[in-house]
């Protein structure tokens, strides 16, 4: 039983110096001399614009200290060689740890190269020590150029025409011709997919839908035009320089399209929506303009962005540096900033609209007409529609503003007449009552108030009547009142009915004059 039992054993062991002898082997290699270099890495895919780290060990076998000073050496390739630790002390019996990092170039070609890692090693008391080679082998490739795609239409297919069709600058042609035909194309599909999803549903005005979705035709010709042109680029076997440089600048203006397409199909179906909830009620069409500028805002924001990042800029350090010039603006334009944000406020509140009638705390007796809401400004009317006074938004927001006609355009007059002791007051009350009543202009529902007369207080002189009635037209409110007055006045004259004023009575008195005696003279 023990015999067969060491058969299972043996073969184990067999087995395990197999798998052994290759790692021992490695090991012994990487041994060899005093200090050694050695590394897990042997070979590296390097995209362009990419980098790649991995790490170098270098071994001291010796008990002497040695001045170590890597050397890096290739032969070609479009890719840069750093390291953290370029020169540095080994100890005796150490082990140093170099990380080494690989770079390509942004327009990088396509090859393969060897990478050749060394070391020159020092001490006083051995002198110098070359360490072995140690090769690593560094294949870049290309994002804009790929010799797979040389001659073949779309880079896909091979050309099957005979020659001269089937040379480079064919192949180019037909590609691009092909890349004319599909941006036409879709093009005009991606014109009728918008038109029935998006300006039919919301009932978009024809005239402003049409013209929106012709520019969007072009746009989008236009992106897919430059696609194609990079495509036949790369089919031709252009420099990659070239292309690459033509490939970024297509992004770019794909990008900038792009933000152009979004912001006019934004902007349409804004004012479509905005007239839609304002025909039912639910929306105040007059903010649309503050909607659309915000829209506007974030189409450029992301636009601007991405366009950026094309070209590598970093964008936190841009929105880094946004941040410090804003702060430093909000602290020297704190005034400009505040007239902003307020107009943002009254433009979206909306607590009077143009053509309202509003009065301020300042001075209640002084009406304005709203002409317009600006972002920094508001600009108005006075009521004889003579002069237009501009006030800064913050100003207004800063200030209790008594809209007259908001929620109608009735309006309730109060006039004040002054009757003398000996009149009949009575009568009075009535002619005032009666010429109120005959104007056209006066509103008669007792569901806001008739006319009417009351006795306001008494003067040493006279006794004071207030006149209250509502008229339909604010805009007109003065004259209405103004042909009250005069027709209540011409009553009073004609029935005796007086109504006081100041009387001075002067008295002259005429003195003799009298002159001193004039003193003798000596």
């Amino acid at each position: 039983m023990r015999k067969w039992n060491t058969i299972p054993f043996i073969a184990t062991m067999l087995v395990l110096s197999i798998m052994l002898v290759p790692m021992v082997a490695d090991d012994n290699d990487a041994a060899t001399g005093d200090v050694v270099l050695y590394s897990n890495t042997t070979s590296i895919d390097l995209h362009s614009d990419e980098t790649i780290s991995f790490q170098v060990m270098v071994r001291n076998n010796l008990a002497e200290t040695y001045d170590v000073k890597m050397i890096f050496d290739k032969i070609n390739g479009d890719y840069s060689v750093t390291c953290d630790t370029k020169s540095f002390i080994l100890e005796g019996d150490d082990i140093a740890t170099i990380n080494v990092t690989l770079t390509s170039v942004k327009y990088a070609e396509k090859m393969t190269d060897m990478l050749k890692i060394g070391a020159e090693c020092y001490s006083f008391g051995t002198g110098t020590v070359t360490p072995n080679i140690l090769e690593v082998e560094v294949s870049t490739y290309s994002a804009y150029n790929n010799e797979d795609n040389f001659n073949k239409i779309l880079g896909i297919f091979d050309n099957p025409l005979p020659s001269p069709f089937n040379a480079p600058i064919s192949t180019a042609s037909i590609t691009l011709a092909i890349w004319i035909v599909a941006g036409t194309v879709v093009s005009m599909l991606a014109a009728i997919i918008v038109y029935n999803i998006i300006f039919r549903r919301d009932k978009t005005d024809s005239k402003a839908g049409k013209k929106t979705l012709y520019e969007m035709r072009k746009f989008i010709f236009g992106i897919i035009f430059l696609s194609g042109l990079a495509n036949s680029m790369n089919v031709y076997g252009a420099n990659v320089e070239l292309v690459g440089w033509f490939a970024e600048l297509s992004e770019f203006i794909f990008v900038i399209f792009a933000g152009i397409i979004v912001w006019k199909i934004v902007r349409v179906e804004i004012e479509a929506i905005g007239k839609r909830l304002g025909d039912d009620g639910k929306f105040d069409p007059s903010i649309i303009p503050l909607f659309k500028m915000i829209a506007e805002i974030i189409v450029i924001v992301i636009t601007t962005s991405v366009a950026l990042a094309i070209y590598g800029v970093d964008l936190v350090s841009i929105v880094t540096g946004l941040g410090l010039l804003t702060t430093g603006l909000s602290l020297g334009a704190k005034n400009i900033i505040n007239q902003f944000l307020s107009g943002i406020i009254l433009l979206a509140e909306r607590p009077f609209v143009k053509g309202d009638k509003i009065k301020s705390e300042v001075d209640k007796s002084i009406t304005l007409v709203v002409e317009k809401v600006g972002y920094m400004t508001s600009r108005f009317k006075n009521w004889s529609n003579e002069e237009m006074i501009v006030i800064p938004n913050n100003a207004i927001m800063s200030k209790t503003m008594t809209n007259v006609t908001r929620d109608n355009v009735l309006y309730r007059v109060y006039d004040y007449y002054s009757i003398s002791y000996e009149s009949d007051i009575t009568r009075a009350k009535e002619i005032i009552l009666e010429e109120t009543l005959e104007n056209p202009d006066v509103i008669v529902d007792t569901m806001l108030a008739s006319p009417q007369i009351d006795f306001d207080n008494v003067d040493r002189t006279c006794i004071n009547l207030r006149l209250s009635f509502v008229v339909n037209d604010h805009e007109n409110y003065g004259s209405i009142a103004g042909a009250i007055r005069y027709r209540i006045f011409t009553r009073f004259t004609e029935e005796g009915i007086d109504i006081p004023y100041d009387q001075y009575t002067i008295n002259l008195v005429r003195t003799k004059r009298i002159e001193d005696d004039k003193a003798p003279t000596a």
